[in-house]
């Protein structure tokens, strides 16, 4: 083996070219494919940093109608713990997930993603602290110190790593303790990067809802998620007998493992893409695989020599997969580096709400994986060509024939179908990407309902506990305005604030009146904001019908609310909404009844796919104005937004040093957290996709300059006998088309089926859009002919008196 090695090596370095350009194929196709599975095995494949996380899973409610999430109560998770069952332990989780919030450390301000949890929390999952200790049942009771526990990356960013954080005092306004850090890698909820107990104090524990959670529980040891599911919709059964008037009835338990819940839609896109760069490897493999046999046509002779002298068959086949197995491996070695630059890039470049991204980096499981990659790679690109040339009949080429060594029928027309599997494997990729490419444009053509252009969204964290009342929130707000208007560079252009919760929002359930309970029950979950009377004018968002709100719209005043124009349409089809009558909860809720009074343009801020129907009510009017806190102020200036942050600062500072200005961005930027898989999925596929363009053309081309070489005497004799230039262009150009065209054409077939499972993926176009295939084959086809171009050209230049005299 070490003798057959040895030979491999000066073989390969007698062919540099060769060697150069095999190599170069394979480190792309395995770089690609080990970068992509550092991200399947971040992602999907390492273990939470929790105990036996087989045995947690999550548990929510489920609304019968549109399915989205509902949450529990305090009261909820007291019962289930009580009721034991399947259930070693349960805990609760703020059902929203992680929130920004304010946060003092000394003399710094810093919005950090909070949230609040049971005691139980870190118990249940059974996670150890990278520091100091996490959160547990004492923490949660009245009387307790306050305490807070810190994430892994929140610990290495702000404070540097070090160990004495732990007894730090931060301020959420009020003091609390850093007692401990979280492991690396546990980031839920997700983008986490504070946990806070919720004390259960009698108010917050009153009445049979309480604080809305979600809930966690780890299953006995034997027990299964049958078992779970089983009995989580017998305890939703049983608890909507307690429940008062108004709470909706009906909804459903689910159950997922926890690992799902943490990761999840995400499992899908990383499926896809991992399926893409394995099409990309496979197109690698039969471009090499082409190289390796038009090499073994030139090196007849010297395998019919090697024969002749005593070696087998086995052992010529054995020789030529050694030599495959080191260009595999220089190919290997070469990706893997290529992949960790890869990987850095793809981090950079990730969402931040792409769960688990800290875990996507090339480590030992990613190295073994580009190990077995290069390994297959030589079976799939060396054993064809070296089954080949083994049983090749070699005496022609040892006896030295007219024409010894010309490529045998079988060998050509297996490197044809070499080529057209590349082509259509690429069109297969490249098709996918064309459609997430066209949806995401069509993502962000897409109106977010709003005159966006000088309005920018401030970050202002008021005191919860001072500004519980929302008289006080506005008169801060209106004290900032009088501010801002006397602030140098401010005063030249208008200057209007709204309270504004960004991308956040509130969810409420509502009855229409004249609904009974089946009817109410068919409703859309709505997405509620409580808004200042200035908020659509800031904005820009167009009112249909009605009026605006007023600063008559307040506390004592009769209730109004403004539709949507979507809610409209579905809950009053054909009718005027205005003076018609809604409230929030199912019909016998004891919530009041709100008139409507205007219907407002559609908003897609929260979600871009679909306008969700929305109702708001004045900010005045609110009952529960410490729930309904806005995130940002939306200011409507041409100052731009670095600019506009300084002055909002300062005229804060002035009104309330208490309050925080943490941050400014453009309206706009509220399409960066919808847009952002879309695009980073776009871009790894896209990626992909002229990875598998360019091999798939260097395939091509090897085998047309193939072609040319081998049938120079024959060119030459068409030349003599009156062919023209364009003759041999044609001839040429045309068998290359003719192999990119059969390839294409199961390319089609094949992307027809292949996207099917983007649908998941893809926003307003069909997976069998006739557009995007038209030009996905188009491009191929172009390449391919670009590929077919310089092997036609050289074909023209053939002296018919030199080739003949060669042969």
């Amino acid at each position: 083996m070490l003798q057959d090695l040895r030979y491999a090596l000066r073989t390969l370095r007698k062919s540099p070219g060769f060697s150069a350009v095999a190599v170069l194929t394979l480190s792309l196709a395995i770089g690609a494919n080990t970068a992509m599975f550092s991200v399947t095995n971040g992602v999907l494949l390492e273990p939470l940093p929790i105990h036996r996380q087989e045995r947690v899973v999550f548990i929510y409610k489920e609304a019968p109608r549109d399915n989205s999430l509902r949450p529990f109560a305090v009261a909820d998770l007291a019962a289930l713990r009580e009721r034991g069952g399947i259930f070693e332990s349960v805990a609760g989780v703020q059902y929203d997930g992680a929130f920004p919030h304010p946060m003092r450390d000394g003399d710094r301000a810093l919005s950090v993603m909070t949230s609040l949890v049971s005691g139980e929390f870190f118990g249940v999952l059974g996670v150890r602290p990278a520091a100091g200790r996490l959160l547990e049942p004492g923490d949660a009771v009245a009387g307790a110190e306050p305490v807070a526990v810190i994430s892994y990356g929140l610990w290495q960013r702000e404070f540097g790593g070090d160990p004495r954080v732990i007894g730090r005092i931060i301020r959420l306004p009020g003091p609390r303790t850093v007692v401990g850090v979280a492991p690396r890698g546990f980031d839920y909820p997700r983008g986490v990067e504070l946990w806070v107990p919720l004390l259960l104090t009698p108010d917050v524990g009153a009445g049979a809802l309480g604080w809305p959670w979600s809930i966690i529980g780890r299953l006995k040891a034997g027990a299964t998620f049958e078992q779970a599911r089983s009995e989580a919709t017998a305890f939703v059964r049983a608890r909507e007998d307690v429940y008062p008037a108004g709470i909706a009835r009906g909804q459903r338990a689910v159950v997922v493992p926890f690992r799902d819940a943490v990761i999840g839609n995400l499992r899908q896109s990383v499926l896809i893409l991992e399926a893409a760069v394995a099409l990309v490897l496979l197109v690698a493999a039969l471009n090499v695989a082409n190289l390796l046999l038009v090499r073994g046509v030139r090196r007849e002779r010297e395998l019919a020599v090697r024969t002749a002298l005593g070696a087998g068959s086995g052992r010529i086949a054995r020789q030529l997969l050694v030599e495959s197995a080191v260009l595999a491996l220089a190919g290997g070695v070469v990706g893997a580096v290529l992949a960790y630059w890869a990987v850095h890039g793809l981090v950079a470049a990730a969402p931040p709400e792409l769960p688990r991204i800290g875990e996507v980096r090339v480590n030992g499981a990613v190295l073994a994986f580009t190990l077995v990659t290069s390994l297959c790679s030589t079976l799939l690109f060396g054993l064809a060509p070296a089954l080949t040339a083994a049983r090749a009949d070699l005496n022609p080429a040892l006896h030295g024939g007219a024409r010894a060594g010309g490529e045998r029928q079988r060998t050509r027309q297996f490197k044809h179908v070499l080529v057209v599997l590349q082509v259509s494997l690429a069109l297969i990729v490249v098709t996918g990407a064309a459609l997430l490419a066209k949806s995401l444009v069509r993502l962000q053509r897409v109106p977010m309902g709003f005159d966006a252009p000088h309005v920018t969204l401030v970050n202002v964290a008021v005191p919860r506990d001072k500004y519980a009342d929302a008289e006080r929130q506005l008169g801060f707000f209106d004290q900032l305005v009088g501010r801002l208007e006397t602030m140098p560079g401010v005063t030249a252009t208008p200057v209007v604030l709204a309270p504004f919760s960004g991308a956040g929002g509130w969810d409420a359930t509502f009855t229409a009146e004249g609904q009974g309970r089946a009817e109410a029950r068919d409703n859309s979950t709505l997405n509620l904001e409580a808004v200042a009377p200035n908020y659509f004018g800031t904005l820009g968002i167009p009112l249909l019908r009605g009026r605006a709100f007023s600063d008559q719209d307040r506390a004592g005043s009769p209730r109004v609310a403004i539709v949507s124009e979507v809610m409209a349409r579905r809950t009053w089809p054909g009718q005027n909404p205005v003076g018609k009558r809604l409230k929030f909860g199912t019909p016998d809720s004891p919530e009041a009844w709100l008139t409507v009074v205007g219907v407002a343009g559609e908003t897609r801020y929260r979600e871009l796919a679909a306008a969700p129907p929305s109702v708001y009510i004045p900010f005045r009017q609110a009952h529960d104005a410490d729930g309904l806190l806005p995130r940002y102020v939306a200011i409507r200036s041409a100052v731009p937004a670095g600019v506009m942050i300084q002055a909002v600062r300062s005229a804060a500072r002035q009104v309330d040093p208490a309050v925080l200005v943490l941050d400014a961005e453009p309206v706009g930027r509220l399409l960066a957290a919808p847009l952002a898989r879309p695009r980073f999925d776009t871009l790894l596929l896209s990626g992909f996709a002229v990875i598998a363009l360019v091999l798939a053309a260097i395939g091509l081309y090897g085998v047309m300059a193939a072609f040319v070489g081998q049938r120079t005497h024959e060119i030459g004799v068409r030349v003599a006998l009156g062919a023209e230039t364009g003759d041999v262009h044609r001839l040429v150009l045309g068998r290359g088309m003719l192999l990119a065209l059969v390839g294409a054409g199961i390319g089609v077939l094949g992307a027809l089926g292949a996207a099917r499972a983007l649908v998941s993926l893809l926003y307003d176009v069909s997976p069998a859009d006739p557009a995007t295939l038209i030009g996905g084959t188009s491009v191929l086809l172009v390449v391919a002919a670009l590929a077919c171009v310089i092997p036609a050209r050289r074909a023209t230049r053939v002296d018919p008196i030199v080739a003949l005299r060669h042969e």
